[in-house]
């Protein structure tokens, strides 16, 4: 039997599900457990190894989306803030700036009182955050006020397409 962690680490996804198979076939319970923790195990490992570093800069989607939660003066789904594509995808991203919180709560979004200040032009953050397996690692020197967020945004060819308001019906 070959490795698991090979083929998770070498992206062979269709021989890793089949090894994953084969093992959990003819096993008792508590041998389905120990591989379910072996598994957890290593996934974890590998994830603590990721040296991939994403950076975020404040831009006009992330305040806009930011604005629409301000409007609505209390903690809302993101669902019901009619955000397009680009926003709802890219929500999040205002947690690293500290603009906004995730109450647990059927998935609503409230504002902190940095949000509130920043829409109001009261205060400045960081125009960039560096972040690695979704913590904040690094924050850029400079920060911004809500007026100095650019009139346009640049994002790449391939999201162009994907930033339209999808219609269920």
């Amino acid at each position: 039997m070959r490795n698991l962690k090979e083929l998770f680490i070498g992206n062979n996804k269709v021989e890793f599900m089949k090894e994953f198979a084969i093992k959990l076939t003819n096993t008792t319970f508590q041998e389905r457990e120990m591989i379910g923790l072996q598994f957890y195990n290593m996934f974890n490992d590998l994830k603590k190894k990721s040296k991939t570093e994403y950076k975020h800069s404040l831009n006009k989607v992330l305040v806009s989306g930011l604005r629409k939660l301000y409007d609505k003066e209390k903690p809302t789904r993101l669902d019901d803030l009619k955000l397009n594509l680009s926003q709802s995808n890219n929500f999040q991203k205002l947690k690293y700036f500290g603009l906004v919180y995730q109450t647990g709560d059927n998935y609503k979004w409230g504002i902190t009182e940095l949000g509130i200040d920043f829409i109001r032009g009261n205060k400045s953050v960081h125009k960039r955050i560096t972040t690695k397996s979704n913590m904040v690692v690094a924050k850029s020197q400079q920060k911004i006020f809500v007026g100095d967020v650019k009139e346009f945004i640049e994002y790449k060819d391939e999201w162009k397409s994907q930033n339209t308001t999808r219609e269920l019906f």
